[in-house]
């Protein structure tokens, strides 16, 4: 399974990922952000919750609370 792509422009592109297996399966390069809609987002630079944004590079460890949902751009 793959998040939903809400954005797949010539610049970005801006995924809904719900589960682990979504930031998995993701083909991202360069620089992610990670802006958390519920629960953790734990990544090597630090954990982000609901309202906060953290940019990490593509190949970042990136880890979900249980219960996080998550936009992502890159």
């Amino acid at each position: 399974m793959l998040g939903t792509q809400l954005v797949g422009g010539p610049h970005f592109q801006l995924w809904y990922v719900s589960d682990m297996d979504d930031v998995s399966a993701l083909q991202a390069s360069g620089n992610v952000w990670i802006i958390p809609l519920s629960g953790q987002v734990h990544t090597d630079g630090g954990s982000v919750g609901k309202g906060e944004c953290i940019v990490v590079s593509d190949k970042a460890q990136i880890t979900f609370s249980s219960d996080a949902t998550a936009l992502f751009a890159f």
